[in-house]
Order: structure tokens, then sequence, then C-alpha cells
């Protein structure tokens, strides 16, 4: 379970150092939309799909919403991914 943790909040802490990157050189450029809010969007795009699909938005709420929910929901969704090939693999070296 210690290895679990660590990888994965190791993995979510890189997603989140990343996010924070890009929102910074994104906003240093005078280059708007240069692609990198695609980037995110691509790389979150299953979990934003998700709440597109069973949030049952109208309107606004339909654009804004679900990538505000959906990009947290997928750093935890990786980071546990992450967490649990990693704990795998340390266990099958240790055993």
């Amino acid at each position: 379970m210690k290895t679990f943790l660590k990888y994965a909040g190791t993995a979510i802490g890189i997603q989140i150092l990343f996010l924070v990157a890009l929102i910074i050189i994104s906003n240093s450029s005078n280059t708007h939309g240069s692609g990198f809010g695609d980037i995110v969007l691509y790389l979150y795009y299953p979990t934003i799909m998700l709440f597109m699909m069973f949030g049952g938005y109208k309107g606004e709420s339909s654009m804004i919403n679900p990538p505000l929910f959906g990009i947290p929901l997928g750093i935890l969704f990786y980071g546990i991914i992450v967490g649990l090939i990693f704990s795998y693999i340390r266990r099958d070296k240790t055993h």
C-alpha cells in the first residue's frame, strides 16, 4: 500500500506540475491559441467525455463543467493507474 501511494502521489504531482507549466507557457507566449489547451483536452478527453455523457449538462454549462470536473478526475484516475502498475511491478520484483 505504501508503494502504491508513493507512485500514485508522484504521478499526480507530475501531472499537476505539467499542467501548471503549460498554463505558464501559454500565458507568457504572445501566440494565443497555440495548442497548449488542445494538449490538455486531448490527454484528459476520456474523463471529460465521461462527465459530458453522465452529467446531463445543457447550454453553456456543457462547455464549462465537463473540463472543470473531468481534468481533476483524470489526474486522479491516471495517478491511480500509474500507482497500481508500478506497485504491481515492484511487488513482482520483490517476491
